[in-house]
């Protein structure tokens, strides 16, 4: 199966047609549960999600290289079998995700390491010239050119999915991610109040002409919420699973106790 941001990337319009992608991200909490979250800044995250980009668009080209070579051989197995395995349909569907999610990928990552790199550039040739002041981009014009748009959720938006998330690591891992008293009891799907929260900071984030072409129905939003953050939760797990059992993870700090 695509990782997670391989199928994330997937749901983005094609790039003829992609504009801005607006990554609401939360500051603050509300929650009434003895919890202490530490966020990342703007900076941060703008960091770590280009990292992750990266990161998923070099794994994703290793494995669209072997799907592609795998197409004949399911189309052969499809053919001679009397019982359809549909191999082949598989195969072709998870290798046009691969496909587009790298192309996407790529489209993103080189646009804002081209937006850096002519930064850098510009301050350089200023200074070479011996200019008393620096040449400094402006930032609306920064933000103008970058592919990214970053809001600040309101206080407490996102609670109750980092609640649900947490369950999620702590049913895979409970060691690395102990149950806390002082959440919720975990449930297999998240509740709808938290799918209609999410709907409506994408509402909120779309033109109105934008929002008639989707279907928000809160009941599937949920289940694919679900869905996308226990492939997230299970991918994270793997990956932290040679670390000292000793060591603080990322998602545990959001969760430490106050004392």
């Amino acid at each position: 199966m695509p990782s997670n941001a391989m199928e994330a990337l997937a749901r983005l319009p094609p790039k003829t047609k992609l504009g801005k992608l607006t990554i609401v991200y939360p500051v603050s909490t509300n929650s009434s549960h003895v919890i202490d979250v530490n966020y990342q800044g703007e900076n941060e995250i703008e960091e770590n999600f280009l990292n992750l980009l990266y990161k998923a668009r070099k794994k994703a080209r290793t494995q669209t290289l072997i799907s592609g070579c795998l197409l004949p051989l399911t189309l052969a197995i499809d053919v001679f079998v009397v019982v359809p395995l549909f191999l082949f349909e598989i195969n072709l569907a998870y290798f046009s995700v691969q496909v587009s999610g790298v192309q996407k990928a790529g489209l993103l990552s080189d646009f804002e390491k081209k937006k850096t790199t002519k930064h850098v550039s510009d301050r350089s040739s200023h200074r070479r010239n011996d200019e008393i002041t620096t040449y400094e981009c402006p930032e609306q014009d920064e933000r103008a050119r970058s592919p990214f748009n970053f809001e600040v959720a309101k206080p407490g938006t996102f609670d109750r999915t980092i609640e649900h998330l947490y369950n999620i690591c702590s049913e895979l891992d409970p060691l690395k991610f102990p149950l806390k008293d002082s959440l919720p009891m975990p449930t297999y799907l998240p509740s709808k109040d938290i799918a209609t929260t999410l709907v409506e900071i994408f509402k909120e984030s779309l033109p109105q002409e934008v929002m008639t072409r989707h279907v928000l129905d809160e009941q599937l939003a949920a289940e694919d919420l679900d869905r996308a953050l226990r492939k997230a939760a299970k991918e994270y797990v793997n990956s932290i699973k040679g670390i000292n059992e000793s060591n603080t993870c990322a998602i545990q700090e959001f969760f430490a106790r106050k004392y």
